[in-house]
């Protein structure tokens, strides 16, 4: 019977071989990542282009609070604001995105606009401190900030910017990722975090979302007959304000087939950015430039940045930072202004 190789050698030796197997085995798990091991992994989607459904985080606590005049509730995945008098000024813009600038002095000069709401269309800053510098610069300004997740952002850096964020400040500063809807008086807002199937996305982390997160968002919306619908997403639907003069089309298509099923036409959006503070109005006939001020619920408008590197428009201009300034009025959503914020 042939000699016991393992015999053949001191218990020692065999140990000293064990410690450094067992060492390469843990290096190698480590470099291959553990998804099921952290937040974003558990959220994560696989396949050939990665992203996390950021939708899918816990659903909020029920709660109620008021921000100046504005009451608000959570239910589920639907945030409600009520306590309007009149009509709803609101500011949208996307944050400084590649970069990532400081926003402050940007967010501050919106003061004097009189917004009650501002909606903030992901791209808070592409770490920790860029995010939460964004977040705290919103946290000083007056009224109520709406925050988005982008295809830009991840996952991992939002949670630790919003986890250094006080509660004071989250009060009025909003994380709209674990909402499905945000609903006004008889207006109802559906929400997505991030582009469809991770489209757009950044990095494995970045935020998207796939067919069942918008089954969930349609769940979550009242009657038509209750409630008139917009969209607020990050990227822009196709067929509407995305596509240009030469008929390219910078839109989603997932998400345009989810809104024509769901009887939605007008939405604010940030992507794709060479549309940058173009409004339209859908109808049967296509997206038509729309005039300020018009009430509109077919109105559609693409947002720009607030601070950072200014993006190029389908003609080649430079699009200038700012806010738009929009009003949600008794006939529909109304853009009043684009509100520069300086190169």
């Amino acid at each position: 019977m042939p000699a016991n190789p393992r015999a053949s050698l001191p218990w020692p030796s065999w140990r000293s071989l064990a410690t450094p197997l067992l060492a390469c085995l843990a290096m190698a798990t480590l470099a291959v990542g553990c998804d099921g091991c952290t937040k974003a992994g558990r959220l994560r989607a696989g396949g050939d282009h990665p992203y996390v459904r950021c939708m899918t985080v816990d659903e909020p606590a029920v709660n109620q609070w008021t921000v100046g005049d504005l009451q608000l509730n959570t239910e589920g995945r639907v945030l409600s604001i009520g306590g309007l008098d009149g009509a709803l000024r609101m500011a949208a813009f996307v944050g400084p995105g590649p970069g990532s600038a400081d926003p402050s002095a940007a967010i501050a000069a919106l003061a004097p606009l009189g917004a009650q709401v501002t909606w903030v269309l992901g791209e808070l800053g592409d770490s920790e401190a860029h995010a939460l510098c964004t977040l705290r610069a919103l946290a000083a300004a007056p009224g109520l900030s709406l925050v988005l997740a982008s295809g830009r952002d991840d996952f991992e850096v939002l949670e630790e910017a919003w986890d250094a964020l006080d509660d004071a400040a989250r009060s009025h500063v909003i994380d709209l990722r674990p909402f499905h809807a945000v609903r006004v008086g008889d207006t109802v807002f559906a929400l997505t975090s991030g582009g469809a199937g991770g489209r757009y996305a950044r990095n494995r982390s970045a935020c998207g979302y796939d067919e069942d997160d918008l089954d969930d968002v349609e769940d979550s919306l009242p009657d038509a007959d209750e409630a008139r619908r917009y969209m607020v997403s990050w990227a822009a639907p196709a067929g509407g304000v995305a596509r240009d003069q030469s008929g390219t089309d910078g839109g989603d298509p997932t998400l345009s087939e989810f809104m024509r099923e769901a009887g939605i036409t007008g939405g604010i959006f940030a992507w794709p950015p060479h549309a940058a503070w173009m409004a339209t109005r859908v109808t049967a006939e296509g997206a038509v430039l729309m005039d300020d001020r018009a009430a509109d619920p077919a109105a559609q408008v693409v947002v720009g940045r607030i601070a950072g590197p200014p993006v190029e428009r389908r003609d080649g201009s430079r699009a200038p930072n700012g806010a738009v300034v929009l009003e949600l009025r008794e006939g529909g959503l109304a853009i009043l202004s684009h509100a520069p914020s300086g190169p």
